[in-house]
């Protein structure tokens, strides 16, 4: 009778953290940013914030010509940008990083899709 009890929960944990791990965080009604709002919002401005990966602290130059620089984590980075089916892209060393990006309460945000995870974005 114990094993059956172990088991039960075991499985109702388990059903549980999945369910937790594969909420959608975007709050509903939510508009991600356009291909040409995104070129606006980023052409020769500073964004900085969190990486949505990893939460590091980020400061990066976008460039109009499709270039970046700055720092993650105090580390030099650079590349290219480019927009691409309404994601922000970003080649560091021969890999594409893509996320989302929204604005609400006039504040901006980013969603990583792959992490499942949403942080805000300062421009200037």
């Amino acid at each position: 009778m114990k094993k059956i009890l172990i088991g039960t929960v075991a499985t109702a944990i388990s059903l549980l953290l999945v369910s937790c791990a594969s909420t959608n965080p975007v709050p509903k009604n939510v508009v991600f940013l356009n291909d040409s709002e995104i070129k606006t919002l980023f052409n020769d401005k500073t964004a900085s914030g969190l990486t949505s990966g990893s939460g590091k602290p980020y400061e990066i130059k976008f460039n109009s010509n499709g270039t970046f620089e700055g720092t993650i984590s105090s580390n030099n980075i650079s590349g290219t940008w480019f927009v691409k089916g309404n994601d922000k892209c970003m080649t560091i060393r021969n890999r594409d990083y893509c996320s989302k990006h929204y604005k609400l309460n006039g504040e901006y945000f980013t969603y990583n899709e792959d992490k499942n995870r949403i942080v805000p974005i300062t421009i200037k």
